[in-house]
This record gives C-alpha cells, structure tokens and sequence, in this order.
C-alpha cells in the first residue's frame, strides 16, 4: 500500500498538485517519494507487488530524473542536505534517483543491462538535461535485448502518458517509445501511435522532429503500414520546408514509403503542393536528398489524377533544365533519377521530340531541341540555367555553359522567326539579354580549377563577344537592339555589381 502511494506522487508531480492532509504544497515529494522508494528497495525480502508495478514505477523513476536535473529549487537542496546528514548519499538528487534506478532493476535481475548501459555511459549521458534524450532512447534499445514484453507495458504506458496535456518531458519520452516501435509486439497499438505521432509532428521542437520522424520510418517498414499513414501526408509535405536537413530526408523516406505503398491517384492540390516543395530539393548539398526528390517527382507525375495534370503542368516545365541539369550529376544514382525523371516529365508535357531524344540518350540535342521548341520560353531556360554556372561540381558546370551556348552555335538558331517584328519583341529583349548577364560569371569561370571548364567558359565568352561585334556574322546572329548593345557596353560595370543583381533588375 505504500509502495503504490509513492507511485501515485511521483506519477503526479509535477502535471497535478500532491497536497497533504494540512493542504502543504512543495516540489519536494517527488524527491521523497524516492528516498522512500529506495529505502523499500532495499529490504531483504522485495514485495511482491513490485513485478507488477515495475513499467509505472520505471519510466516515473526516469522522467524523476530528468526533472531533478532539470529544476533545482532551494527548498530541494535543503531537503536533499539534510537527507545527506543521515546516510551516505550522492551529493546530487539527480545521482540519488539514478540509484534508485539501477536498484530497481537488480531487483528484477537484469544486472546485465545495468551492467551494459554503464559500459556504454548511458548513465552520466542521463545526467545532461541536453542529452537525456539521447540516453533515453539507448536505455530503450538495451531494453529490447533484454525483456521484449516489458518493452510492451512500458510503451503501453508511455502512450497514455504522452496523450495527457501540457506534458513537460515529451522529449525524453519520445525518445523512449520510439525505440521500442521496432518491437514486433506493439504493432497491435499503431492506430493510437500514429495519432500520438501526428500530434506532436507539429511540434516547434526540432528534436520533436526527427524523434517523430524516427518512429513513422520504423512503423513504414511494412506496406499495410505505409498505406495507414496516408492521411500523414499534409503534415509530411509541410516539413519539407524544414532548415533541417536530417529532417527533409528523414521525411522524404517516410514520403517514398508512403505513396509507394498507397499507390493510388493522388489529388490534385496534393500533387500540385508536394511538386511545389520538391523542386527546389533538386539542388540540394545532401546526395539522398536530391536523389528522393527528384525520384519522388517523378511518381507525382505518374500519380496525380487526371484533373490535376494541367494545374501540375507549369511546375514540370520549370522542372525540365534542374533535371536537363543533373543528368550530369556526378553522383550515378541522382543521374539516372534524373534521367527517368526527365523522360516522364516530356512524356507528361507530351514532348514526343524530346522523348524520342532520352530514348535514344542523345542529352545534348535536348537542350538545343529546348531552345528551338519553346522561342517564347527559351529566356527563361537560360535564366534557369545560370546559377549552376557556380556548382561545385564540374561536369553541371561543364553542362551549364554549353547550354548556355547553344543559341551561338553555328545552325543553332534554324527556323527562328528573325524577322523584324520578333527582334523587336519582349522575348527577343529577353532572352539576349539573359546571355549577356552570363558574361560575368564566365569570365570569373576562365580562371576555374578545372582546365576543360575555364577552356570552355573562354570558347563561350568569345562566341558572345563575336555576336556583339557582329550581328548578321557568318553565325547567323540575329541583331542586337542598340540598346541591349549599350548594356554589353557596360559591362565592367556589370561585373562590380554582380550578375545576380542585373538579373534582378532583367526581371523588374
């Protein structure tokens, strides 16, 4: 009757006021309870009650923990003097409950993971209110060795404690049942875990974050699981804006699982935010992020009900240089996503001439068919085209500048409409002068580390450079209106204000 006493204040304390009978209210009977709690553990012959309640008094001893590390009033280390005064103790509450801890499960004979947390200093990692969580989750996996149908009590429990409001230790608790979703025997629970875990999926904390994560990459592992988490996808879709790179490609996993399992038409606002989101995860620093974004467009694309084709269709336009692009990635696996990406992506626009070029793996030619399939666009392919002018990686570099080359190539320009109306236009404007604010940034490429790219970036600058000399040139340049020729004019100043600038200014 004690014993459940005591379980009953540290189960309390702090989410409900514990009073005695004279209406006393302190921090301190959390702290009691367990130096109570220690001296039953203790004695020489253990209740038998223990057993039972070992799951409640376990993860109330844990969470004591971290709130003892956490929050130290003056009344506690009061408290905790005097406990000293009488017995040989920690000189920190926080040690004594770790005590307790290790007490507790001796008790239950599993020295061997008191044992193997220790050699892992799982213990002092405890002790750090920044890495509780961290030490939270390793207690869990040694657990799993050791006791599966405990693993299940205590994620029985962890689930009821983590529905209540205003809960302070999610964090670590989280950390504790995340861990134990890779028990087999838990699967019976998913339906209230993922609700659990959709909650606090809108967490502002960023550990929160990927804890959640964790759990939903451990339930996904199996399809009819995956199919369930679909109506997760609102959420998902969200986090992909995420500054956190680990957790953009812990949830573009969870993503690919997701639609891989459901395999159903997906909505049209759904497919049209989701493309939204991906596509700038084309160019991202991380190789599995570029490599499941680009894959997951793709099956958006293949997808996406009938009614959400044409909403869908400006964003795979804007899609077609990034991946044209990155069909030289050096990473293999990003290339051949990309390539299959790009070949649904013509498919999708009903590009047959461009289809029949993958097909066929002729990467060059697509570029030059760009150009000339799509004259009011074409300034808008180069635009797109300029900022991996400044990949680190020198194959896109190498790809950036000859694309942007094309136009000056000899019969690049065959069946233009170069009569007068058309120099004169908007798109005309437009799209030359989008070459000419590449100047700059080739001319800092001439000197690049890579001989074939600064040999390149020359070869371009000349062709440029001629097409301003010489508009009707063997070439078969169109003219530059005379004040676009006044811009390349002024060119040095261009290059101390900064390209990106002047495109800044194009746009305006």
């Amino acid at each position: 009757m004690v014993m459940l006493e005591l379980l009953y204040v540290l189960q309390d304390w702090p989410l409900h006021s514990t009073f005695t009978s004279d209406g006393d209210n302190t921090d301190i009977f959390a702290l009691a309870a367990t130096r109570a709690l220690w001296e039953i553990l203790r004695l020489p012959r253990c209740p038998q009650r223990l057993k039972a309640r070992f799951s409640s008094l376990f993860v109330a001893l844990l969470f004591q923990i971290f709130f003892s590390t956490e929050q130290m009033p003056e009344e506690i280390n009061t408290f905790w003097r005097k406990c000293q005064q009488e017995g040989c103790l920690p000189t920190s509450p926080n040690r004594f409950v770790v005590l307790t801890v290790k007490a507790l499960l001796c008790r239950l004979e599993y020295e061997e993971l008191v044992f193997e947390f220790e050699r892992k200093r799982g213990w002092d990692t405890l002790l750090n209110a920044e890495t509780c969580h961290c030490a939270m989750g390793l207690l869990a996996r040694e657990l799993r060795v050791f006791s599966r149908s405990l693993c299940y009590s205590i994620a029985h429990y962890l689930v009821q404690l983590l529905g209540r409001k205003d809960v302070h230790w999610e964090v670590p608790a989280m950390a504790f049942l995340v861990e134990l979703l890779a028990c087999p025997d838990i699967m019976g629970r998913n339906d209230r875990i993922l609700q659990l875990l959709q909650t606090y999926l809108w967490s502002e904390c960023r550990v929160m974050h990927r804890l959640v994560l964790r759990g939903l990459i451990a339930l996904c592992t199996t399809p009819s699981m995956a199919k369930r988490m679909r109506f997760l996808l609102q959420s998902l879709i969200e986090l992909l804006q995420d500054e956190d790179g680990e957790v953009v490609q812990m949830t573009l996993f969870v993503l690919r699982k997701v639609l891989l399992a459901a395999d159903i038409p997906m909505a049209g606002p759904v497919a049209l935010q989701l493309a939204e989101r991906l596509r700038p995860l084309f160019d991202n620093d991380s190789n599995y992020v570029r490599l499941f974004s680009i894959y997951l467009f793709r099956h958006v694309m293949e997808l996406v009900v009938d009614v959400g084709k044409q909403p869908l269709k400006t964003h795979v336009q804007q899609s077609l240089i990034p991946l044209l692009c990155h069909l030289h990635d050096e990473n293999q696996h990003v290339a051949e996503a990309s390539r299959k990406t790009l070949l649904e992506a013509t498919k999708f626009l009903k590009k047959r001439e461009l289809t029949q070029l993958l097909e066929r793996e002729q990467a060059r030619a697509v570029g030059e068919c760009l150009l000339a399939e799509n004259r009011s666009t074409a300034d808008e392919y180069l635009h797109q085209t300029l900022p991996y002018l400044q990949s680190p990686q020198e194959p896109m570099r190498e790809a950036a500048i000859r694309f942007i080359g094309e136009p000056q190539t000899p019969g690049s320009w065959v069946g233009w409409p170069w009569q007068e109306a058309f120099l004169g236009s908007p798109q005309m404007r437009a799209l030359t002068l989008v070459l000419f604010l590449s100047v700059p940034a080739l001319q800092g490429m001439t000197n690049d580390l890579s001989p074939s790219v600064s040999e390149l970036a020359a070869q371009t600058l000349e062709l440029l450079r001629a097409a301003e000399r010489n508009p009707f040139s063997r070439l078969g340049l169109p003219v530059l209106p005379d004040q676009l020729r006044r811009v390349w004019r002024r060119r040095p100043s261009l290059r101390d204000n900064g390209w990106l600038c002047c495109c800044s200014s194009t746009q305006s």
